[in-house]
């Protein structure tokens, strides 16, 4: 149960979570905000007929521009660690009404490791073909993301960190990993900053330093469900 008042929802994508938001609190008007135009339009779709509105804008500038004690729940599935986290829970303690809830699902900074360095590397090795630049700031651990939401007066009511290994199958050591982890949707965004589909060096180079990392593919997350003041 929640107080009154709308809802909002940060990096919505495809508006999945935003569905079982409006399925749950018909009576709540939603704001479902994406910097993608192509997730937007895929969030319209699932979402027509309900009370929602879907917003293009990066999250943080659209929160900047949104007046003070303007919702009464805010809801952010693996988003906030795209944008500046402390910046963004300091807006949501700013846009929240007193008692107002603060959910979301965020990676930690050792997430997806072997990918994350291979993307690197391959930034480097080939920096005239990226394409645009992928500067993530994932929390490193809970003690610090528990001290963002504390400075900016949230109450934390529940918490829960986990990971979850991603196995592939054994056809990829001589099929590939890349071609399957791209069939996953693991390395969605990153093909559109490198040419990760299209057969050549970038490819080889990708396959090569996944296939040399023992590394588990892990993701490591955590949940937190805050109120404001």
């Amino acid at each position: 149960q929640i107080q009154p008042g709308r809802i909002l929802d940060l990096g919505c994508g495809t508006g999945y979570t935003t569905a079982h938001l409006a399925a749950h609190y018909p009576d709540h008007p939603l704001t479902a905000v994406d910097i993608s135009e192509n997730m937007l339009d895929q969030a319209r779709k699932r979402l027509s007929g309900q009370n929602t509105e879907c917003v293009h804008a990066d999250m943080l500038e659209y929160m900047l521009s949104q007046p003070a004690e303007s919702a009464s729940m805010i809801v952010s599935g693996w988003a906030i660690g795209y944008s500046k986290p402390d910046r963004l829970i300091k807006e949501s303690a700013r846009l929240l009404i007193p008692g107002g809830t603060f959910a979301f699902v965020v990676n930690y900074a050792d997430t997806l490791h072997p990918i994350l360095f291979a993307f690197r590397k391959c930034m480097f090795q080939f920096p005239e073909k990226v394409t645009m630049a992928y500067i993530p700031h994932f929390p490193k651990n809970w003690a610090i993301l528990r001290k963002m939401l504390q400075r900016h007066g949230f109450n934390i009511t529940w918490h829960d960190e986990g990971e979850q290994v991603i196995i592939p199958p054994e056809h990829t050591k001589e099929d590939g990993l890349l071609s399957w982890l791209l069939k996953t949707g693991v390395l969605a965004g990153f093909d559109q900053m490198l040419p990760l589909t299209e057969h050549g060096e970038v490819t080889q180079y990708f396959e090569q330093l996944l296939q040399a990392n023992n590394e588990p593919i892990t993701h490591h997350y955590v949940s937190v469900v805050a109120k404001c003041g």
